[in-house]
């Protein structure tokens, strides 16, 4: 397995410890805020590299990997713990589970695939698990993202819900994604601070949601039910 992991990560380096500590990963990158290299380093960060913009970060991320022919891992520096999807008496549960197996799992999924971008279920919420454990044409969330080469790159030019349009150039490009609906992840985001939380606002929410709709997603929709929010139906 040719994979190369790396952490986007803005104003928290006090959290570098707990995610190399949790992900037990080879080859870790953090990729920081460039006037931050120093202070990550001090939290046991090895290799950081110091860009500006999360979405030139993330491109970042996948031109170093691509380029050495590697899969491309990024993972959001607020993690809490991984779950698998049991079925127990034919309930829906979440256990406990370690990444190594998740990766693993997602890498075989993605490299066996047809598609180029793989992520794991949205949610612990067991109505996720619909009894598959992968599914092709479902929104891809950008906290565990993994991908192998292509040429398809985060717009920069947007600077929140990024996961969206990469999810919907996938969607145009190569029909399909891979979900690994077995898996999940818990993330603090909206009460941790740094991170887009720092400028996620609602002039920005509105501002990026009209970028997403001028880029004709038809697949984007207002959520009805959530102020700032939207949801993405596939149609084939």
């Amino acid at each position: 397995m040719i994979l190369k992991t790396y952490v986007i990560s803005h104003n928290r380096p006090q959290n570098t410890k707990w995610i190399i500590m949790r992900l037990w990963l080879e080859d870790i990158t953090f990729v920081v805020w460039e006037w931050q290299e120093r202070l990550y380093k001090m939290f046991w960060a090895k290799k950081v590299v110091g860009w500006y913009g999360l979405m030139e970060a993330r491109n970042f991320a996948l031109e170093d990997a691509f380029k050495n022919n590697a899969y491309c891992l990024q993972v959001s520096d607020d993690f809490t713990q991984w779950y698998e999807n049991v079925i127990v008496d034919w309930k829906k549960k979440w256990k406990k589970i370690e990444i190594k197996k998740i990766v693993e799992s997602v890498y075989k999924e993605l490299s066996d695939s047809d598609y180029y971008f793989a992520w794991l279920s949205p949610t612990t919420n067991a109505l996720n698990y619909t009894w598959k454990d992968v599914s092709n044409h479902n929104f891809v969330v950008w906290d565990f993202i993994m991908f192998k080469p292509n040429p398809l790159r985060f717009d920069e030019n947007i600077r929140l819900k990024e996961d969206y349009d990469m999810t919907c150039q996938h969607l145009k490009e190569y029909w399909g994604v891979v979900r690994c609906n077995k898996y999940s992840i818990n993330f603090k985001h909206y009460d941790n601070a740094g991170g887009a939380v720092e400028y996620r606002n609602t002039k920005l929410e509105q501002k990026t949601i009209s970028q997403l709709k001028r880029k004709r997603w038809e697949r984007i929709k207002d959520n009805p039910k959530r102020e700032n929010e939207v949801i993405l139906r596939y149609k084939k």
